[in-house]
């Protein structure tokens, strides 16, 4: 995905897979969500390819549109609320086009975090990341 987006015109700054920090007790994985992404969308008005895992053992169920399903695909992000914090996306499961949703940084990130920690611990599909 990264050498793809990168054929395209980037100008100064190129896709890069990105790691976020841990989550849990802490908020260095959440943090990371946020600040990149305020960054790259608002300073360099590319959008971020995230990664996720609709639930998981950890995380059940992060984001309000799959209350029951357990689905792993990748959706964009194009924007921030800066005063509420969520995180705009375009997620193409529900529609050709795609549907435009926003999602509290802090859920988006334990949707991007199912990806590593899976049912029971089990999963470990890639490390937190998303491309910036």
């Amino acid at each position: 995905m990264k050498i793809e987006l990168n054929n395209y015109d980037q100008g100064n700054n190129p896709y890069v897979w990105e790691l976020l920090g841990p989550g849990g007790s802490g908020t260095a994985g959440e943090g990371d969500l946020w600040n990149y992404t305020k960054d790259d969308i608002g300073n360099w008005n590319t959008p971020t390819a995230n990664n996720i895992e609709t639930t998981s053992y950890y995380h059940p169920h992060p984001l309000w549109h799959y209350p029951t399903q357990d689905f792993k695909h990748y959706f964009p992000g194009y924007g921030y609320d800066q005063r509420y914090y969520n995180i705009a996306v375009d997620d193409p499961h529900f529609s050709p086009s795609g549907s435009q949703d926003s999602y509290y940084y802090i859920n988006l990130w334990q949707a991007i975090d199912n990806f590593t920690t899976g049912w029971n611990g089990k999963g470990g599909f890639v490390p937190n990341q998303v491309l910036y």
